[in-house]
């Protein structure tokens, strides 16, 4: 389903479940949680659907803040 966003560009949960040959509610759901998660973006659309896309940066892509605060831990020196 990633893999249809990033190729396919934002889609909504109906459109996201034909093209996968999937049951809507299924989808619909799956993209929600994704949604709350931060994995995808949801967007309003039009009849109270709901647009949804992949992010622009990739998932596992670390962050300038967590890599600096992950490389200060590790060479702090041990408890004596």
């Amino acid at each position: 389903m990633m893999k249809m966003l990033v190729k396919h560009g934002p889609l909504c949960a109906l459109r996201s479940a034909v093209m996968l040959r999937r049951n809507f509610d299924g989808v619909s759901k799956h993209l929600r949680v994704w949604s709350a998660g931060g994995v995808v973006k949801g967007l309003p659309g039009k009849d109270r659907r709901q647009i949804f896309s992949a992010p622009l940066r990739p998932i596992n892509a670390e962050s300038p803040a967590s890599t600096t605060a992950s490389s200060s831990s590790t060479s702090a020196p041990p408890p004596t």
